[in-house]
Parts: C-alpha cells; sequence; structure tokens
C-alpha cells in the first residue's frame, strides 16, 4: 500500500485553496482520493461516518468500506497515479466547527 498525505483542513485556514490548486489532479505532485478532480477526498468521509452518513462511533470502524471504495477510486481511470503523492483532503476531519469540534477525538 501507497503512503496516504491525510489533510485534515482546520476551517477557515485555506484548505479549499489547498484541495483546488494543490491537492487537486491537475497537480503534478499530488492527486485526490476522490471522484471530482477538485474537490474534497470523497474517501474520507467514510473514515469518520457510516454508509448512512452517522458519525461512527469511537468503537467502530469502516476498514473494509475504506479499502473498496479506494481500489473503485484507483481502478477507475479518472486520475493518474503514476509518480504522484495520494491525498485525503477534508475539512470534517478536523471536527465540526459549528460545535468547537467536539467530535474531533473520535474522528481522530
Amino acid at each position: 500500500m501507497k503512503e496516504i498525505l491525510v489533510h485534515i483542513g482546520y476551517h477557515k485556514t485555506g484548505s479549499t485553496w489547498l484541495q483546488k490548486e494543490l491537492f487537486s489532479a491537475k497537480s503534478r505532485h499530488f492527486v485526490p482520493l476522490s471522484w471530482d478532480e477538485d474537490k474534497q477526498s470523497s474517501l474520507a468521509r467514510l473514515l469518520y461516518a457510516d454508509q448512512s452518513g452517522q458519525l461512527l462511533s469511537p468503537f467502530d470502524h469502516n476498514t473494509e468500506q475504506v479499502n473498496q471504495e479506494l481500489q473503485k477510486i484507483i481502478t477507475s481511470g479518472i486520475h493518474d497515479f503514476t509518480n504522484k503523492n495520494w491525498v485525503i483532503s477534508r475539512e470534517r476531519l478536523s471536527g465540526h466547527p459549528s460545535s468547537g469540534g467536539f467530535d474531533a477525538l473520535a474522528i481522530a
């Protein structure tokens, strides 16, 4: 398995710019683990939520779903993964901003 850069994207710190300009599919050095070229990683959502969108318990995990989604993205042909660093970038990984990040520890 290739190493993956995980950018947790604290809110209001330029994460959207990083996703669109640095961590996008058009970058020479990075490729997002996502179905979209210039958006947050679609894979990242599975790191903190189940299939219905509910926050995972700290005792649960989506390992099988994450691995399945990763394989689909890699084999889809959407991105060129050759000699690029894989990136997961999503603001939600730093916790929910409206509540002061109450769930940041559970997501971590």
